[in-house]
């Protein structure tokens, strides 16, 4: 039986499924020439493999790093899962182990990073870790030590935030007044310098005010923590306070010396923070302070205009009652002034 040139592509396949299927193909169907063509299809096949294979290994062989890779262990993940499923992990950093609350891994970590220092002190007679001093506006110099553990306890993860941060985020005042003993810098914020798009650059004690942690803030302010920090919006502790209108917190804050008068980009102060959150008791917590009720932002806008103009729109009780006791508070009538 003849058959036509365009039918050995398909005769060679029908040869090789019948080989796959472990039954001999029809010799009546099949001919003796297009077994021959199937033959030599599946020869080439294995030349074309064959030096794919040789080029791949000789390759290999001419890379300088092959061996390395060839012998280096695979890398070994431990997700957050898995430690909390197991509760312990060997291959856990210290952002990690705050986050889990292993106070300690945080404690090991943090005494071995000291004994190096100590060891380098040894060594260098002192001069592995220096002192230097951080200035704030109205404060005077507060000594950080440079060395192992201050590093390790201030560092950035991959997000940008500190094990201090993450700590007060978490609701850990234990690790919080752990990690302040061992060199941790109660001023540092948010790395926003390299992730200015999620982060806002919060202080501690920022992040602190949020969570409504005040035993965190005393901790924070025991270790002279700066309250008058300002995130990238350039809004302070005590800004957001008198925005969420918790005025115990507030009256905390302006114990410890936030600034009742602060702006931000804005212009917005506190007062008018708290006059657009409709609270009256931090309304009037500002204003007992001495701030001026008169301070406008960039639009010309007081805290009396703010809660004017959302009593009327939302007709809201509470901004009424702030709008009330700005239009009636007198400078005079100040029963606590600053200082």
């Amino acid at each position: 039986m003849a058959v036509a040139p365009d039918e050995w592509e398909n005769l060679a396949i029908e040869a090789d499924n019948a080989s796959l299927e472990g039954k001999e193909a029809d010799p009546d169907a099949i001919p003796n020439n297009a077994q021959a063509y199937a033959q030599q299809l599946k020869d080439q096949r294995n030349e074309i493999r064959k030096k794919e294979l040789e080029d791949a290994l000789a390759t290999f062989a001419l890379d300088p790093k092959a061996e390395r890779r060839k012998n280096k262990k695979p890398f070994v993940c431990c997700c957050p899962g898995v430690r909390r499923f197991f509760g312990l992990c060997y291959f856990k950093n210290l952002h990690e182990a705050v986050i889990d609350g292993d106070t300690s891994t945080i404690i090991s970590k943090l005494q071995n990073a000291q004994a190096k220092d100590a060891r380098a002190i040894k060594r260098l007679g002192g001069v592995e870790r220096t002192v230097h001093g951080k200035k704030h506006d109205g404060e005077e110099n507060k000594d950080h030590f440079q060395g192992k553990a201050a590093a390790l306890s201030n560092k950035y993860d991959k997000h940008g935030r500190t094990p201090l941060s993450l700590a007060v985020k978490e609701e850990r005042e234990d690790i919080v007044d752990l990690l302040l003993s061992l060199q941790a810098d109660p001023d540092m914020s948010e790395d926003l310098e390299h992730h200015p798009a999620r982060l806002t650059g919060a202080s501690p004690v920022m992040h602190a005010v949020l969570a409504d942690l005040p035993g965190s803030i005393l901790k924070l302010q025991s270790s002279h923590a700066d309250f008058n920090l300002k995130n990238k919006h350039g809004m302070t502790a005590v800004m957001l306070a008198c925005l969420s209108g918790d005025a115990d917190l507030l009256e905390m804050l302006l114990e410890q010396g936030g600034d009742p008068e602060a702006k931000d980009k804005g212009g917005w102060t506190p007062l008018i923070y708290a006059a657009y959150g409709g609270n009256l008791e931090c309304v009037k917590a500002i204003l007992e302070t001495g701030a001026s009720k008169k301070t406008k932002d960039k639009h010309k806008h007081t805290a009396y205009d703010w809660a004017m103009y959302i009593r009327k729109n939302l007709k809201s009780f509470k901004h009424g009652q702030c709008e009330a006791y700005l239009e009636e508070f007198k400078p005079q009538l100040v029963l606590r002034r600053r200082g």
